[in-house]
């Protein structure tokens, strides 16, 4: 059996659709129906990530004449969201978002007004119950709304969405929180594409920086 498996090695494969980051958005951008939904694979909550990465959302910020309305959702920052959270609803300020712990988690200073909020409720067998506050804001100037959370709360089933007065169908283009697409978001999503981000969970084995492990080992080395 084992050498079986070890004659197909090279047929095992991704469920899905899957990109590099910048491909990823590409296609994103491209795609003509709405909602698509773009999975932050690297910064991925469900398998432990902390959910406070940027990456993709400056990705979208150097976007040139971006005519696609994002929303991100979400993302973790204690301090942003305690700022917000001392805020009413229309209000504009300035916010630092990201918590620099890292280049992928390195902040971004946004204008920004206060849309709405609500609670971050659970998913799957843990429905009920509050799992931290999110504040929506739209970024002044761009397209673009994020979910502000004080946990790393993912959001992967459309009730969380309505909990923070949301809707995915508002929006071409939603980033989240996940590896492979959660079956509601996947099933609401015209078009979804996971990204191969980095981050704490990073599904390409390649760019994972491998120092204590036995070589030659597949698929780090072409064996």
């Amino acid at each position: 059996m084992a050498a079986y498996v070890w004659d197909k090695r090279h047929e095992f494969h991704y469920t899905g659709l899957t990109a590099a980051p910048d491909k990823a958005l590409e296609m994103a951008l491209a795609f003509e129906g709405k909602p698509a939904f773009i999975t932050d694979s690297g910064d991925n909550v469900t398998s432990g990530a902390q959910g406070w990465n940027t990456y993709i959302l400056r990705q979208v910020l150097a976007v040139e004449k971006l005519n696609k309305k994002f929303l991100f959702a979400d993302i973790h920052d204690d301090d942003a969201c305690y700022k917000l959270s001392a805020l009413e609803n229309g209000a504009e300020t300035e916010l630092r978002l990201g918590v620099e712990r890292d280049e992928m988690s390195r902040s971004v200073f946004l204008n920004v007004k206060i849309k709405c909020r609500g609670k971050l409720d659970g998913f799957m067998f843990r429905k009920n119950g509050s799992y931290g506050e999110a504040i929506v804001v739209s970024v002044q100037g761009a397209p673009i709304d994020i979910v502000v959370a004080n946990s790393k709360q993912t959001m992967v089933e459309l009730h969380q969405f309505r909990g923070v007065s949301v809707s995915v169908d508002d929006y071409d283009v939603v980033a989240v929180k996940q590896g492979y697409i959660f079956p509601e978001l996947k099933e609401a999503g015209k078009f979804c594409v996971m990204s191969l981000t980095n981050g704490a969970t990073p599904q390409d084995t390649r760019i994972i920086p491998f120092k204590k492990i036995m070589r030659p080992m597949f698929p780090i080395d072409n064996i």
